[in-house]
């Protein structure tokens, strides 16, 4: 299924450090271990899908998640949220987009919790770009997201869901995380029109002085010297916990999706991920747009809980920490098939 390809692709042997940035897109993401954790459970990673409809429109989603601490396999789950995620996004692609990130939060939190049995979890920060309704947010736990304005500011578009800031209590406990099960309420919004450059950052980077990260979004001219200087400031604080960041260009990426390049392609800051979808008996919808029929139109089910991908040692830590696993850096470039009778299913009513 695409959830367990993508969660599996995302759980592969990584180095210390990663950035990437989107040569045909003004996207940069960048992650890194920090300089107490032992292994990474932040993952950051971009979705780009074209189903060449002239229906529906090609859409971009970019996400964070970071791993619980002092819960079971918090990797895996940051993973597993990322790779549910972005599946329904595509299987929901013909909704609106509040309601398809709506329902893609919410089948992730369904397959984490069934993955971990309620005892493990991640936070979810994501946004979805599309030419026809602009940028839209989605947020759960306590990573952010942060755009700057025309004027020059930089504003904070999300609430952590902590006891301090969700109910004005002490502490950062989360009151809620993608695996809670039942209860969930995403947080969705949609991102002011005027909105310059928004960035997405775990709470590894965003512990840094709020004066010191506004600076950086302001004068950082590229949204890939926005990641470095973010995970190098984090560093240069002590780097305790994993760092990760996304920064995107809002009116290039809009621009960039007025042009049609049909394929889904997945990309994190170690690699990219090339998905062919195809259906037995019917052709191959890059080769042949003209005779393309959308998957989402056949009768086909909901993917079920992927396989536990290699479990990492549980480690035990305070109530919400990631961490990090590494090695030796490693190009990964992977191409599949991908049936639409199970990861792609019909709209759901």
């Amino acid at each position: 299924m695409l959830t367990d390809n993508i969660s599996k692709w995302l759980m592969r042997t990584v180095p210390h450090t990663g950035f990437h940035y989107q040569s045909n897109m003004p996207i940069a993401i960048a992650s890194n271990i920090g300089l107490v954790r032992k292994d990474n459970q932040d993952r950051v990673a971009i979705l780009k899908v074209d189903a060449n409809s002239p229906t529906i429109p090609p859409f971009v989603a970019v996400a964070l998640a970071d791993g619980m601490g002092g819960m079971s396999n918090g990797a895996e789950c940051a993973a597993l949220t990322i790779g549910a995620f972005f599946n329904a996004l595509i299987r929901h692609r013909q909704s609106q987009p509040e309601e398809r990130l709506k329902l893609a939060a919410l089948e992730a939190n369904r397959l984490v919790h069934e993955y971990s049995n309620g005892d493990g979890g991640a936070t979810l920060s994501a946004l979805v770009f599309d030419s026809t309704h602009g940028a839209w947010s989605v947020n759960v736990g306590d990573s952010r997201i942060y755009a700057t304005q025309p004027e020059g500011s930089v504003a904070r578009l999300t609430v952590d869901d902590s006891l301090e800031e969700a109910v004005g209590g002490h502490g950062k406990d989360l009151l809620q995380f993608i695996g809670m099960g039942q209860g969930l309420i995403p947080h969705t919004s949609q991102t002011p029109s005027e909105t310059k450059k928004i960035v997405i950052t775990s709470d590894g980077v965003h512990f840094i002085d709020h004066a010191v990260l506004s600076d950086i979004l302001i004068k950082c001219p590229s949204e890939d010297d926005t990641v470095k200087q973010l995970i190098s400031m984090s560093q240069w604080r002590g780097g305790p916990d994993n760092a990760s960041a996304a920064s995107i260009s809002m009116p290039e990426l809009l621009d960039f999706l007025k042009f049609r390049e049909p394929g889904i392609e997945i990309s994190d800051p170690f690699g990219t991920l090339q998905i062919i979808w195809v259906k037995p008996g019917h052709k191959d919808p890059i080769q042949n747009p003209s005779e393309y029929r959308d998957p989402v139109e056949e009768n086909t089910t909901v993917p079920s809980p992927p396989v536990n991908p290699t479990p990492q040692k549980k480690e035990s830590t305070r109530a919400k920490t990631p961490k990090k696993r590494s090695s030796r850096k490693k190009s990964n470039q992977l191409e599949f098939s991908v049936e639409p009778t199970i990861d792609l299913p019909s709209k759901e009513s």
